[in-house]
């Protein structure tokens, strides 16, 4: 994102009363929402189990959020896994960006794994 000194993030974390929440994008709330102003790029995590990343509702959701940032070209699309989904987590965004016609949103897929120095 070019001008992230100038850059909202809004979170639904548990917990935190009185806090903006990240809007919602069809009819989903992402975990996390960034973006700078005036919006012209947009970054949204989400974070999911080995489980929940096989579920309708989680493919209809990463759908939507893809939608919504194939307004925004160059926006970031960030998925947090457990190691072992890692590969089936990548799989499933690169298809689902075809679908979404978001092509031009930059994918990133984290797991749980930390290197250590």
């Amino acid at each position: 994102m070019e001008d992230s000194q100038h850059l909202s993030v809004l979170h639904d974390l548990p917990g935190l009363i009185g806090c903006d929440k990240p809007p919602r994008l069809g009819a989903f709330r992402p975990d996390l929402y960034a973006a700078n102003a005036p919006t012209t790029a947009v970054i949204v995590g989400e974070a999911k189990t080995a489980a929940d990343l096989e579920t309708s509702h989680s493919r209809q959701q990463l759908l939507a959020f893809l939608k919504h940032l194939a307004l925004y070209p160059g926006s970031t699309l960030v998925l947090a896994v457990p190691w072992s989904s890692r590969v089936r987590a990548k799989q499933m965004l690169i298809n689902l960006s075809k679908e979404s016609g978001s092509t031009q949103t930059y994918l990133i897929v984290i797991d749980d794994v930390q290197e250590i120095s």
